[in-house]
């Protein structure tokens, strides 16, 4: 009877823990819109001495009548960024792309395009150095609890057309 009540234990504990990860839904990535998520990086570009090479922002469009993204973009020196705003128009998804190469200046600009968007996502700079970028280009994917936006800030990684690196922000309640 108590191995009957331990295994029944683990069984619901195993259903209660497994539930609750497999569970999480897709959230918005900032409670910014595009425009205010973009100040944010060239805020922080500034900080860093590096606003110079920051375009401007500028607003694609949708890409079809139900799409359900409003689309902006902007480059950063060697990196291209898209900002996909949701219908309410705050932030859903972010995508940083630049170019396959072995250059470091390449992979410098990469770091420094991710570590803007990563302050911009709500994230502390504690939380930053626990990420590791690396381990999502080795596995497709790496996060971590927001804890002061209240949300899981996921990183993924992907390969474009074997031509770009690509690095999709995305968010989770849990």
């Amino acid at each position: 009877m108590q191995r009957f009540r331990r295994i029944l234990f683990l069984l619901y504990c195993s259903l209660v823990f497994s539930t609750s990860v497999a569970s999480a839904q897709p959230v918005q990535l900032s409670d910014l819109g595009a425009e205010r998520f973009y100040l944010g990086l060239k805020i922080v570009a500034g900080q860093l001495h590096e606003s110079s090479g920051l375009q401007e922002l500028t607003h694609i469009g949708r890409e079809s009548a139900d799409s359900p993204y409003d689309s902006y973009i902007t480059s950063w020196d060697g990196t291209v960024i898209f900002i996909f705003a949701n219908q309410a128009g705050y932030v859903s998804k972010v995508v940083v792309s630049g170019v396959r190469t072995n250059n470091p200046l390449s992979a410098k600009e990469m770091a420094r395009a991710l570590f803007a968007i990563s302050l911009c996502t709500g994230l502390t700079q504690q939380e930053i150095s626990s990420l590791s970028y690396t381990k999502a280009m080795s596995t497709g994917s790496e996060s971590i609890w927001g804890s002061q936006v209240h949300r899981r800030i996921a990183i993924e990684f992907y390969v474009y057309k074997n031509q770009a690196n690509c690095f999709r922000f995305v968010a989770y309640d849990r």
